[in-house]
C-alpha cells in the first residue's frame, strides 16, 4: 500500500478503489479506508489539538466518506475532498459545542482557579496516564502558541 503522504503517491489507485467500493468490493472500501485513515486523523489533529477528539473526529468523517462515497464526483483529487469533509466535519462540530472557548488567560486562570485541587491516588494515575499525558503536550503547544505569538507582536525584546 503505498502511503499518501509520500512523493510517489498516485490518485489513480485511489480512484480504482473508488470506483470497485461504489460497485460493491468491501476489499476495496477497507483499502481506501485504510489508505486514507492516518491522513484524516493527521487532518483533524491539527485542526483540535489533541488525539482523543481528532480520533472521534476520524471515526465520524470515515463513516461520511462510507456512505457518501458514490458522491465523490473526481473533480478534484481524492485527498482534497476527504480535507474539505474533515474541514466540514471540524466546523459543524465547534458549532454544536455547548461550552465557550476561553479567550483570555484571565478567564482560564479563574476557570483552573475553581477546580478543586486533590491529588489522584495512584490507580487514577495509572487509569489518567494517557489523559494526563495528553494535557501537558497540549499546556506546552498552547504556551508555545502565545510565547509565538507574544514574540511576533514585539512584546519581548532580548
Amino acid at each position: 500500500m503505498k502511503n499518501p503522504f509520500s512523493s510517489d503517491y498516485d490518485d489513480k489507485t485511489d480512484l480504482d478503489l473508488i470506483n470497485a467500493a461504489v460497485a460493491g468490493a468491501m476489499a476495496a472500501l477497507e483499502s481506501l479506508i485504510l489508505r486514507h485513515q492516518n491522513y484524516i486523523y493527521n487532518v483533524a489533529l491539527k485542526m483540535v489539538g489533541n488525539s482523543y477528539d481528532a480520533k472521534d473526529i476520524t471515526q465520524e468523517v470515515l463513516i461520511k466518506v462510507i456512505t457518501k462515497l458514490g458522491q465523490f464526483k473526481n473533480e478534484s483529487n481524492f485527498r482534497t475532498w476527504l480535507y474539505r469533509i474533515t474541514f466540514n466535519h471540524f466546523l459543524e462540530t465547534k458549532k454544536s459545542q455547548k461550552e465557550p472557548l476561553t479567550v483570555s488567560f484571565d478567564d482560564l486562570g479563574k476557570q483552573l482557579d475553581s477546580i478543586k485541587n486533590e491529588d489522584l491516588s495512584d490507580i487514577e494515575m495509572y487509569e489518567l496516564k494517557v489523559e494526563i499525558e495528553e494535557t501537558k503536550l497540549t499546556c506546552m503547544s498552547g504556551m508555545l502558541l502565545c510565547f509565538r505569538e507574544r514574540t511576533a507582536a514585539g512584546l519581548y525584546s532580548w
